[in-house]
């Protein structure tokens, strides 16, 4: 077991104010920082998007720099270390090779569109794991994970996936609202309300 997968609380900073630039809507790192529970770093998480639909993958590795997780979201892969699929995410079921090793669920509020929470599940239904979102102006925004101390391979290592779900799905839903405004600003109707984002 690597040591972010016996950390019980982890910070996933996924952006820094000032720091970077950002490569989606600027609301998102390239590189992010981990931050253990006294808040020192203790690992990072590499962002990308490729090809012709921007699909993301986001690589963890510990303080040393050595690879620990990752989620390609094309083909819904969880990676190993080395960096070859060993899971996959059958929404919400979350398999490890052949073996089902839990489920999640990421909730989206309404009308502002925000981030409601997230949870992961063992196989037998028992709550491991769970997010929520800490956003402060001019310093940043990052994901807390926190999690039941002392959890089994390969569970300990796919809960700390559950960040990179849940920023997926608030980044594709604040695409999505984007794309209805224009949609709506182009039909004249951009003073008839509709969703707003506010999740990143």
């Amino acid at each position: 077991m690597s040591a972010l997968a016996a950390q019980s609380a982890l910070a996933y900073w996924y952006r820094i104010d000032g720091a970077q630039s950002g490569i989606i809507l600027k609301e998102t790192d390239p590189a992010w920082s981990v931050a253990g529970p006294d808040g020192a770093p203790v690992g990072a998480v590499n962002f990308t998007t490729s090809g012709l639909l921007q699909a993301a993958t986001y690589l963890l590795s510990d303080a040393g720099g050595l690879p620990v997780v990752g989620y390609a979201e094309k083909d819904q892969q969880l990676l190993g270390a080395d960096g070859t699929p060993v899971g996959t995410v059958a929404d919400p079921d979350l398999w490890w090779g052949q073996e089902r090793v839990g489920k999640y669920q990421v909730r989206l509020d309404r009308d502002p569109h925000r981030f409601g929470g997230a949870w992961m599940w063992d196989a037998g239904d028992n709550p491991v794991a769970g997010l929520t979102q800490t956003r402060t102006e001019g310093v940043g925004a990052y994901l807390q994970l926190d999690r039941s101390e002392g959890l089994p391979e390969p569970l300990a290592t796919v809960t700390l996936v559950l960040p990179f779900l849940a920023h997926l799905a608030m980044l594709r839903a604040t695409q999505q609202d984007i794309h209805r405004r224009f949609r709506r600003e182009d039909r004249g109707l951009q003073h008839f309300g509709g969703e707003q984002t506010d999740l990143l």
